[in-house]
């Protein structure tokens, strides 16, 4: 780092959860390191905590740095494992604390000071942040693997659906090769509905425990229906609403949002369901396109 490199600066974007902050995205300038920190920087190695905004969340400094207001520098005393601290303090209820001591988003040094850690022996700490740091490989581990076979998936459809099984000659199209045999058609040709479905708040609709299913976009996952989250409305809600109530085998593509382009097809859970605006269901002629083919179809996109 030359003279005039200025110094890292960490604010709690580049904090990532148990992470190790080599590359700040932010600098400041020689001036303000001097007139501000007065020409100290914090070491490599020491652990950081936000405290505003995003309360709890624990990194690690790679380098020596200086970071924003938002984010304490925590020195261990002696006997206290720095992996194990960090891991307590990232699981620490802060909601709670704040209810009981604070208003807003935010802590202070005095409300810091006074959080409760358990300290077993030394020993024991470090067993358990070595226990903790194996589980967070392992959970890395997995999130790869699972990225890598949803990759292999795509590859292997994208190859599917340009060359088919049967080895015939490709022709080009507009949307690229596929196999001689094959039409390229507009989904509104083999549909019989188009259609999505409205919102009952503004029909003055409350959900209920029970009734009508009402599927939302967090309901339509990467090609499988994900049903953690179920929300129900009352049944005259589909006399209300005809035109968007869902059958067996209506493949459903949400519309808006992160999620937007996402589709699946629904099974027998979502047969006399109903959707709000956010999900177009497309209900095709099974003897022309199944809706299976169409939904691995456009999981390529």
């Amino acid at each position: 780092m030359g003279a005039d490199d200025g110094v890292p600066w960490v604010s709690i974007s580049d904090m990532t959860e148990y992470g190790v902050i080599s590359h700040p995205k932010e600098r400041i300038t020689r001036a303000a390191f001097d007139q501000v920190f007065g020409g100290k920087v914090v070491p490599a190695g020491t652990l950081l905590m936000s405290f505003k905004l995003t309360i709890g969340r624990v990194a690690t400094l790679g380098i020596d740095a200086c970071h924003n207001e938002a984010i304490i520098s925590i020195f261990p005393r002696e006997g206290v494992d720095q992996r194990y601290l960090g891991y307590f303090l990232a699981q620490v209820d802060y909601e709670a604390l704040q209810d009981r001591q604070v208003k807003g988003n935010t802590l202070n040094r005095d409300k810091i000071n006074r959080i409760q850690v358990l300290l077993p022996p030394t020993k024991e700490q470090s067993h358990i942040a070595e226990a903790l740091d194996l589980v967070r490989r392992s959970i890395g581990m997995q999130e790869q693997l699972l990225a890598n076979s949803q990759e292999l998936k795509r590859a292997a459809m994208q190859t599917l659906f340009t060359r088919g099984l049967r080895g015939e000659t490709q022709k080009e199209t507009e949307i690229g090769p596929v196999p001689e045999s094959w039409e390229v058609v507009r989904v509104g040709e083999p549909a019989t509905t188009i259609s999505k479905g409205s919102s009952p708040k503004w029909q003055g609709f409350d959900y209920v425990e029970d009734g009508v299913l009402f599927v939302r976009s967090q309901n339509v996952g990467n090609g499988v229906m994900e049903w953690q989250d179920k929300t129900f409305l009352p049944a005259k809600w589909n006399e209300k609403e005809k035109r968007s109530v869902l059958q067996s085998g209506d493949l459903l593509i949400n519309l808006v949002g992160a999620s937007i382009g996402r589709s699946a097809v629904g099974g027998a859970e979502i047969d006399g369901a109903n959707c709000n605006q956010a999900v177009c269901f497309v209900r095709l002629n099974n003897e022309e396109v199944l809706p299976g083919f169409l939904n691995g179809f456009l999981l390529t996109l």
